[in-house]
């Protein structure tokens, strides 16, 4: 099944597989892509999901670190990567907006496991059959205990909640992200002014 710019097909039993074809322009999301993925995950009867894409690279989405565009990362995002990363780890991805190869992302416990490239598809779908094949209910009660649980371990008081994303929102308005945009625009690196 076909569905604009995003593909469907079902590689093994309860297991739907989305794939992006936009290889023109590496995976990039647009509105059409994310409208395809809107509609698909709406009208899939499938126990997993698998979303990839098509030719060398998943999606070319986002490449350019807050923090190189003069931009503050939500808190919420961040303590995420805390969490999963610890301090020191988050520190290292948004104070210098590096990049990580898939060792140290696995390392920081960014992702689960690293495989080699041609065996990526055939461990994916390994691990989807698993958790498709896993009881529905003991699955939807695990998932829903683990979100409960970071949910209430990310709670703050609503006034802290205010600051924090007023800090952030006060970012887009200025000088600095402004240079950041046309720096990255421009192909150069930013001056930055501290306003």
């Amino acid at each position: 099944m076909a569905s604009g710019k995003v593909l469907i097909d079902e590689p093994a039993p309860g297991v739907a597989r989305l794939r992006i074809s936009n290889a023109r322009r590496s995976g990039a999301l647009d509105h059409e892509i994310l409208d395809g993925l809107t509609e698909a995950l709406g009208g899939l009867d499938a126990r997993c999901v698998v979303i990839t894409g098509e030719g060398s690279v998943f999606s070319a989405g986002y490449d350019m670190p807050p923090v190189k565009l003069g931009l503050i990362y939500s808190h919420t995002g961040l303590r995420r990567f805390m969490e999963v990363c610890g301090v020191a780890g988050a520190s290292e991805l948004f104070l210098t907006g590096r990049n990580v190869d898939a060792g140290r992302a696995a390392a920081m416990g960014l992702v689960n496991r690293v495989v080699a490239a041609d065996e990526l598809e055939g461990e994916v779908l390994s691990l989807a059959s698993e958790a498709a094949a896993g009881a529905p209910l003991s699955v939807a009660g695990n998932k829903r205990i683990m979100r409960t649980l970071r949910r209430r371990a990310a709670e703050l008081p609503p006034e802290v909640e205010r600051d924090l994303v007023s800090l952030r929102e006060s970012c887009f308005r200025s000088e600095d992200f402004q240079e950041g945009v046309r720096a990255f625009a421009e192909k150069r690196s930013p001056e930055w002014k501290g306003r």
